[in-house]
């Protein structure tokens, strides 16, 4: 026992001395002697882990967990240890199983919201966030992340109150009147946001808030000048591997005449919507580059075949660029008012369906169909549930074509169960991927209806008809109240008049199915 305690003093002097190397040598020593015990077995994983040897110190705390299953400190001190590595998923996982035996713990709670927040698993973070609020009400850091966290799952109205709780208690400071700004502005409320944001001049977003309440308005040229603040702030992100550009001087008219690389940003939607620009700088720039989705390379090339494409990893050496653009920074020179847009109308490309296998009765109308988005903060909003276009399907003059991306197998079997016979035709596209095969089967279709996500873009941008179904609070570049869109004049809008009610869309759209068809 003695031998023991003087060995377990040697090991603590040693750790206390950040000797972790001898402190490792020495308890291998001990348990080579065939001694199991559970403080050893801590301390090494944790020399271990201070080492960077993490498999070892996996090892090593998985096995003082087998030993004391009940002990809160080991399964917090693996979680971090996969914190540090970035295996958020194993980190979170190894925290929940902390809670279970402490639930209150005040810094597993802290940690796991910060984690789950990082995996953007928001249900697990706000879980815990309102544990931990409900131990401590006024800590304000677990009141900040719970807004932030509210405002990125479309829960608009629970982060305005968790801003204004926050502010109460810590004062209302710019940036935290530019992000109440921001939940006016998400709930429709624009004079309202326009009156906070007014407010937090000094805030980084301010600029681009009072952007896209001018942009939402119509007020164009307003618009894009802060627009641009966008690029600073984060609010705008482009594709990654945009560094590789970084030290390109940003494309000025007067200077730059002989090439360009335009640089893709937010997503597939917006590189769509911003390419409709494309024409009108050819005019402008001899050569232009464009780094974007690869999945849009053969549809961007059928409108503009001057277009050299960056795809490849290498595709960008050995070439002298003369500047550089992000995408949405293009409508600031060429979309300022009104007459621009309509002075400028899309480009046509080649429209011609390739082939036509599709199994298409020929005396009844072809209907592509989107309902989904995966965007998070918006699309509890803007989704519609496929049960929501019964009325429809059961109109035999129609017949349907699938244009979601996604999986969405279960839904319409659940829809086909109950209607008892299928909604779809048999399209065989994997819609997700090829974009190209989405798009020739757009060009099929007698007419697209779509929520606000990509393929409304991609109906939009082949000149397609288009019924585009917004939600009561749309996006800024659907601006407000009006039926048509100037980026593309083949889409008429139908709004919610009442939010998250879509009957009155349903019922103006398939009143208006009867007059066209």
């Amino acid at each position: 026992m003695q031998s023991l305690n003087l060995d377990k003093n040697k090991i603590e002097e040693n750790f206390i001395k950040s000797n972790y190397r001898q402190v490792e040598k020495d308890i291998n020593v001990i348990i080579a002697n065939g001694r199991e015990d559970s403080w050893l077995f801590n301390v090494l994983a944790i020399a271990y882990a201070k080492q960077k040897k993490v498999k070892l110190a996996e090892k090593f705390f998985l096995k003082v967990i087998d030993l004391e299953p009940d002990n809160f400190d080991h399964y917090y001190n693996l979680a971090n240890l996969y914190k540090e590595i970035k295996e958020y998923k194993k980190c979170c996982y190894f925290l929940l199983k902390s809670l279970e035996i402490d639930p209150g713990n005040m810094k597993a709670l802290t940690l796991v919201t910060a984690i789950s927040f990082t995996m953007q698993e928001y249900d697990i973070a706000i879980e815990k966030l309102d544990t931990l609020l409900k131990l401590d009400p006024s800590n304000e850091d677990a009141l900040l992340q719970r807004a932030i966290i509210s405002l990125k799952v479309g829960k608009f109205e629970n982060s305005l109150n968790g801003f204004y709780d926050l502010g109460k208690l810590k004062g209302f400071n710019d940036n935290l009147l530019s992000d109440i700004a921001i939940c006016h502005l998400f709930l429709g409320n624009l004079e309202e946001a326009k009156k906070i944001n007014n407010l937090s001049i000094d805030a980084k977003s301010y600029e681009y808030n009072d952007a896209i309440i001018n942009l939402k308005l119509g007020n164009y040229k307003e618009g894009w000048i802060g627009f641009e603040s966008g690029l600073n702030n984060g609010s705008r992100e482009l594709r990654p591997g945009f560094e590789k550009f970084e030290n390109l001087p940003f494309w000025d008219p007067k200077k730059h005449k002989k090439s360009i690389v335009l640089i893709g940003e937010q997503g597939v939607g917006d590189e769509i919507m911003y390419s409709t620009i494309i024409h009108e700088l050819s005019e402008n720039v001899e050569n232009i580059f464009i780094f974007c989705d690869p999945r849009l390379k053969k549809i961007f090339e059928e409108k503009n075949k001057y277009l050299h494409f960056i795809i490849n990893k290498n595709d960008h050496k050995n070439q002298k660029f003369e500047s550089k653009l992000p995408m949405g920074s293009l409508p600031k020179y060429f979309r300022n008012t009104e007459e621009e847009f309509q002075s400028h109308k899309l480009v046509q490309g080649n429209n011609q369906i390739k082939n036509s296998s599709l199994n298409k009765s020929q005396n009844k109308n072809l209907i592509g169909l989107s309902w989904h988005t995966k965007n998070k903060q918006f699309g509890p909003e803007r989704n519609i549930g496929l049960n929501q276009f019964c009325q429809l399907f059961q109109n035999k003059n129609y017949e349907f074509l699938n244009l979601q991306y996604g999986d969405c197998d279960q839904e319409i079997n659940e829809i086909e169960n109950k209607l008892q016979r299928n909604i779809f035709i048999d399209c065989n596209n994997d819609n997700t991927n090829d974009l190209e095969g989405l798009a020739e089967n757009i060009k099929k279709c007698d007419l697209v209806i779509s929520i606000d996500n990509s393929t409304a873009h991609l109906s939009g941008y082949l000149n397609q008809q288009t019924f585009l179904l917004l939600p009561l609070v749309s996006d800024w570049r659907w601006q407000e109240d009006r039926i048509d869109t100037p980026w593309y004049p083949s889409i008429k809008i139908f709004r919610q008049t009442k939010k998250f009610d879509w009957s009155s869309v349903m019922s103006n759209l398939n009143n208006e199915l009867l007059n066209i068809f």
